[in-house]
């Protein structure tokens, strides 16, 4: 199947169209919107809720992204000449965890659940 497929069967197979985002602070969102090309993506976010601001700076970008309606993030299909798209992550600069399982708990945890949980997700 070509890469292009594989993006938009992760895109168009969400739990309830959301996904989580980390890029230095993690959250849960809704994608709003989403473009491939042949070559790449872009996605346009609605910040739902953080999961794990500990440092000052994180709740800054946190606040700046949820500042306005919707934020966009784009990458491409290869990042340092390896496919960015690896089962139901993306990681290109950036993470995107797109698993429906994973995303709905998450949706349905408790704030202790949801930082273990995303301790898992971003330990190597």
């Amino acid at each position: 199947m070509d890469t292009n497929a594989e993006y938009k069967r992760l895109f168009d197979n969400l739990y309830e169209g959301k996904l989580i985002y980390h890029e230095r602070v993690t959250m849960l969102c809704e994608l709003v919107n989403y473009e491939l090309t042949d070559d790449s993506f872009r996605i346009e976010l609605k910040a739902i809720k953080s999961l794990n601001i500990e440092y000052d700076y994180q709740q800054r970008i946190f606040d700046n992204l949820t500042s306005k309606s919707t934020f966009e993030i784009s990458g491409p299909f290869k990042f340092n000449n390896k496919i960015s798209l690896k089962g139901n992550t993306i990681g290109c600069g950036f993470l995107i965890f797109a698993d429906p399982i994973i995303v709905k708990q998450i949706s349905l945890s408790t704030e202790e659940e949801i930082s273990a949980i995303v301790y898992n997700l971003l330990s190597p």
